[in-house]
């Protein structure tokens, strides 16, 4: 968990340090940094390539990510892995 924040936050905000204590901290460092942009007009979007092979925590995470306003989520993953979605992605889809 803490390596797929990491690399979000270092995207959205390069000059961010790394020392976070705990997946709650980062995430607030991640929504901090999702509504500077939604300030500014513009739109957060996180693309997950090859969604099947994150873990079950993992997923959560990435739903949990999803409830930050201003952010949209691209989920590829193959048609047997949707099974093993977390309904609460597979009712964010489009």
């Amino acid at each position: 968990n803490y390596d797929i924040l990491s690399s979000v936050i270092q995207q959205l905000d390069p000059d961010s340090h790394r020392e976070w204590s705990s997946v709650d901290q980062q995430l607030l460092k991640f929504a901090e940094a999702v509504s500077s942009y939604r300030i500014v007009g513009h739109h957060s979007i996180l693309v997950v390539d090859e969604a099947s092979d994150l873990s079950g925590s993992q997923l959560e995470l990435v739903g949990r990510m999803t409830r930050i306003p201003g952010l949209s989520l691209i989920l590829a993953i193959n048609e047997e892995g949707l099974v093993d979605l977390p309904r609460s992605l597979l009712e964010l889809a489009d």
